[in-house]
């Protein structure tokens, strides 16, 4: 998708050919709504840089929360963690997340969607730079906590600031397109841990602290999004806000500056002089929390409530299995390895046979936070079928209904994890684990895509904010449901995952 100079050429066409209509008809056709608008602007440069700074948000909002997980065993020794304390650290960002979900839905759909996404991404840097050099677990535990807090803002709201800007034909390619890079940050951060967390280097910053290799890659994980944040200072405001706010004025601006901006100044100015207002329709009046009941009563009621409580179920079910079970993956792979043998085993039989680590008291005085390099392997494996399912999904988006697509998504995780309780050889079976984490993990664009195409523009990111925090909501019970289930029933375990697919693949027959 490149910036078509034909296309723009035609918008001033159009509407200079619809301008000598209305001088002899004496109507007034310059007067459009914001969708014809975007319709005419196509997709050019201004574009690509809201995909690249999107893609970049998304990018360290995968960093910030999955990415910790790659760091703990790093961390062990000089934060003197257990394996409670890393069962904690995994899960207490998607926890901030879930606290701040709703307020940060309303401050997006009331206070706007760049100015939101800006501060919390710096706050989110900052916060982690002062995680990297905590020097004890219970102040590390309460940073990583604020992190959440602060990456939820973006990892909401960036979605409809996203579609907001395309117009309707391209919204979903677009938006499936650029969650290819939360894909990639499956690949990235086992690749900078492969990179760094191996070495030995030590540097004494005062008496009795040291800066490691993990506390860099700490730093590393929120640089995209501190470069995001500064690229957001080069992006306008969504129009599609500015014009439910009634700033028509402000909207029409936008619109003139993109298509300047696509056009490389070379074209003259858009001739449209008013956009048609899109009326919210909600009442801002009295405080804070009058005002933020105000906006969520909505999602309530007809037509919406269905479809919410839909969204949400779906949600739920999908992070449960692509990130709850996904936190569990390295886990999972290292007990495989260590079961591996010529005798044919089942996913359960192995996981039964290999010795449970985390269940045994280390008896050396002296710490060892060493990773083995099979661990990056893996996740690296793991990390390129995502994004190899991402690209394939922005294709086929085109071509099938998202309706269509979830169902086959969902319905193909199941398959996959319900093979895995008769599949014998271990590298089938790390391949279809990571297919069903895979085809529930790439289906969120999808449901996020809907999210954004259902709901008018000052409900959108309120929408969006609360169903995604009912997904880190089954990250949080998935994590936690696992690791307690997993030596009590290893097949029950699966199972839950593989019911959730089946019933979140029933539900999406109701999404349009």
């Amino acid at each position: 998708m490149v910036a078509n100079d034909r296309a723009i050429f035609t918008i001033d066409e159009k509407l200079g050919g619809e301008g000598e209509k209305c001088d002899k008809e004496g109507c007034d056709e310059k007067k459009i709504s914001l969708d014809e608008a975007l319709d005419l602007l196509g997709f050019g440069r201004v574009h690509l840089l809201v995909v690249f700074a999107a893609g970049l948000c998304l990018l360290t909002v995968i960093n910030e929360t999955m990415g910790i997980g790659m760091l703990l065993p790093a961390a062990q020794c000089d934060l003197e963690l257990t394996s409670a304390d890393k069962g904690l650290l995994s899960a207490i960002s998607f926890l901030g997340i879930m606290v701040t979900s709703h307020f940060w839905g309303y401050l997006a759909d009331t206070r706007g969607r760049r100015q939101m996404i800006m501060i919390t991404l710096y706050s989110t840097a900052i916060v982690t730079i002062l995680s990297s050099v905590a020097q004890n677990f219970t102040l590390f535990v309460i940073l990583r906590f604020l992190s959440g807090v602060s990456i939820s803002g973006p990892s909401a709201a960036i979605y409809a600031y996203l579609g907001e800007l395309n117009r309707t034909k391209n919204r979903d390619p677009v938006i499936t397109f650029t969650c290819t890079f939360a894909g990639l940050s499956a690949v990235v951060v086992p690749a900078m841990g492969w990179w760094l967390l191996p070495q030995t280097w030590s540097i004494e910053i005062y008496d009795g602290f040291f800066f490691r290799p993990w506390r860099l890659q700490l730093i590393l994980h929120t640089l995209p999004g501190l470069l995001a944040a500064v690229l957001f200072n080069l992006l306008p405001e969504s129009p599609k806000f500015l014009v439910a706010q009634g700033r028509t004025e402000e909207a029409l601006a936008v619109v003139k500056w993109i298509h300047m901006k696509n056009s490389g100044g070379k074209l003259a100015e858009m001739d449209i002089t008013e956009l048609t207002s899109e009326a919210s329709g909600i009442q801002h009046n009295g405080g804070c929390l009058k005002s933020m009941w105000n906006q969520t009563v909505p999602l309530f009621t007809y037509p919406y409530v269905v479809r919410f409580v839909v969204f949400c179920l779906i949600q739920f079910g999908i992070f449960y299995t692509c990130a709850g079970v996904g936190l569990w993956f390295p886990e999972i792979v290292n007990r495989i390895l260590q079961a591996k043998t010529e005798e044919s085993r089942t996913v359960c039989q192995m996981l039964d046979f290999a010795p449970n680590v985390t269940h045994l008291e280390l008896q050396e005085e002296v710490c060892d936070d060493s990773i083995d390099t099979d661990t990056f392997v893996y996740n690296l494996f793991y990390g390129t079928i995502y994004v190899v399912g991402y690209i394939i999904l922005g294709f086929l988006v085109k071509y099938f209904g998202r309706r269509t697509l979830l169902v086959g998504l969902l319905g193909s995780s199941a398959f996959v994890g319900l093979s895995l309780m008769w599949l014998t050889n271990h590298s089938a079976t790390i391949l279809f684990l990571a297919m069903h984490l895979m085809f529930a993990g790439v289906s969120i664009s999808v449901v996020n895509s809907s999210v954004v195409a259902f709901f008018p523009t000052h409900m959108r990111a309120m929408a969006m904010c609360i169903t995604l925090m009912f997904g880190r909501l089954g990250t949080f019970a998935g994590s936690n449901i696992i690791g307690y289930l997993f030596d009590i029933n290893c097949h029950f375990t699966f199972l839950i995952s593989v019911g959730l697919m089946i019933l979140c693949s029933t539900a999406a027959f109701f999404i349009k």
